[in-house]
């Protein structure tokens, strides 16, 4: 199994998408959105920026904390930005949570 780096998929990431990647990556930043370069329409929000600029990284923030999944579908990341750290301590791998003697 092949293991990438995270530094290198940005690096595949820039050399496709020129440096417009690599200001979308510093607005969702700021913004702290970065989660969602792991997105499945990470592609799809990088050309509306591309297009519209940081106010579109705007409305996505606001569509997110609306909660309105039919503009942004975030199931897959609403529990991780709002789990408070200790959650993710005590689960295992399996996504189990531990016994209370570990």
């Amino acid at each position: 199994m092949i293991r990438i780096e995270i530094r290198d998929l940005h690096y595949f990431k820039y050399s496709v998408h020129g440096i417009i990647y690599l200001k979308f990556y510093r607005d969702l930043k700021k913004l702290g959105l970065d989660y969602l370069i792991q997105h499945k329409e990470e592609i799809f929000y990088l050309s509306r920026y591309a297009e519209y600029g940081s106010d579109y990284l705007s409305f996505l923030n606001d569509a997110i904390e609306l909660d309105l999944n039919d503009i942004v579908d975030m199931k897959d990341f609403g529990e991780r930005r709002t789990s408070c750290i200790l959650k993710w301590v005590f689960m295992n791998i399996e996504g189990k949570g531990r016994s209370e003697n570990n």
